[in-house]
């Protein structure tokens, strides 16, 4: 498996912009495609669910969630860090920060 860091490297090297996929009409494998400075193709994929979930993992995409996942390692550490002192104000303090990196829906 990979680590965060060779994630977050891989999507910093990355070709920016948003990433989309199409078919092209003479061909029957769907396309991903980056449109930036010169709508440079930079795969093809067979597969219509594959060319989806490559679009998905476009490079912001990647390093949101890196971003978050090292965000409930914090948490998770300072939660481990004061169970021996578990109190009620611990318990705030701990859902407060949840509540902070919590996406609202």
């Amino acid at each position: 498996m990979l680590t965060l860091d060779t994630l977050e490297r891989l999507a910093r090297a990355a070709t920016e912009g948003s990433w989309q996929w199409s078919r092209e009409p003479e061909d029957i494998r769907a396309l991903i495609r980056c449109f930036w400075k010169d709508n440079a193709r930079i795969a093809e994929v067979v597969r219509d669910t594959d060319a989806a979930f490559i679009t998905a993992c476009d490079p912001d995409t990647i390093l949101g969630l890196v971003q978050r996942v090292r965000a409930l390692e914090r948490v998770e550490r300072a939660a481990r860090a004061r169970f021996e002192k578990w109190t009620t104000e611990n318990y705030q303090e701990l859902k407060d920060a949840l509540d902070a990196i919590t996406p609202t829906a």
